[in-house]
């Protein structure tokens, strides 16, 4: 992981404090900043607000993200492989052309949001809201989607090969 103006040590280790203690320390609240290219990984973003934030092509790997909010955010072509993304706010947020290889994804709010392109091969989505997303062109391979909501969403030319469908709403689903 790599600090830099806008995201410094010192906002790092505070808001790794506050999820030891809410009294002390403090939330990380980075919104609407540029982190495009940056290098979390492996960090510990737990309950952070990242709303509207640009993370295009930022390497996310193994990092935690639980809890956290990126509605609106730009995840353009980043790196989210084996990222927890469970309890997260993640509505109207692109993520085209994202690896989100291996994630975990449980209560999850994922509507409107812009995944063609994206590699969701081999990840866990359970009891997500993905209405109105767009999968256009994404790879969902071998993916387990159980009692996911994906009423209105986009799937054309999606990579289905291997999908695990259990509970689903698949109403208005464009496939």
């Amino acid at each position: 992981m790599k600090f830099n103006k806008v995201f410094t040590q010192e906002m790092y280790d505070a808001h790794l404090e506050f999820l030891k203690d809410a009294n002390k320390g403090e939330r990380l609240s980075l919104i609407k900043v540029d982190l495009s290219g940056a290098d979390l990984t492996g960090a510990n973003l737990k309950g952070a607000e990242l709303l509207g934030t640009n993370l295009t092509n930022a390497n996310l790997s193994g990092a935690i993200l639980k809890g956290a909010n990126l509605t609106n955010a730009n995840l353009t072509g980043a790196n989210l492989k084996w990222v927890d993304l469970s309890d997260t706010n993640l509505i109207y947020t692109n993520l085209t052309d994202a690896n989100l290889s291996r994630v975990v994804m449980w209560r999850t709010n994922l509507r409107g949001a812009i995944l063609t392109g994206a590699n969701l091969s081999k990840a866990i989505l359970s009891d997500v809201d993905l209405r109105w997303a767009d999968f256009t062109d994404a790879n969902l391979e071998d993916t387990d989607l159980t009692e996911v909501d994906l009423s209105g969403a986009i799937l054309i030319d999606a990579n289905l090969k291997g999908i695990k469908l259990t509970g689903c709403d698949l109403n208005h689903t464009l496939k």
